[in-house]
């Protein structure tokens, strides 16, 4: 454990003394990061995989274990308002502001 002491700027007085620890956590490394805004995010029911909509109309598919980007897709015309997967996971849907639905 570190100590990290604060002292005022005037007076240097030492004002106090606090202790730090650092607490270095497991994370999964990322991949890759979406060049632009993202809006609608949703995971399937198992935590496996990550999908994200982008303003441009862009879908992106992350696996949650790896941070790997899987897929990227220009779905719609204008930005994604909207994501789900189905039931059963075998089916991602969206929306847009370009007024389509896809499956």
């Amino acid at each position: 454990m570190n100590s990290l002491q604060i002292w005022s700027s005037k007076s240097f007085w030492h004002l106090m003394r606090v202790k730090v620890m650092i607490v270095r956590k497991h994370q999964v490394k990322v991949k890759r990061f979406p060049a632009e805004p993202i809006n609608p995010l949703v995971s399937n029911s198992m935590g496996t995989f990550i999908a994200k909509g982008g303003t441009s109309g862009d879908i992106y598919l992350w696996q949650v274990a790896t941070g790997k980007l899987l897929k990227k897709w220009q779905a719609h015309y204008r930005g994604v308002t909207y994501l789900l997967f189905n039931d059963d996971q075998s089916l991602s849907i969206s929306s847009s502001e370009d007024g389509f639905v896809r499956v």
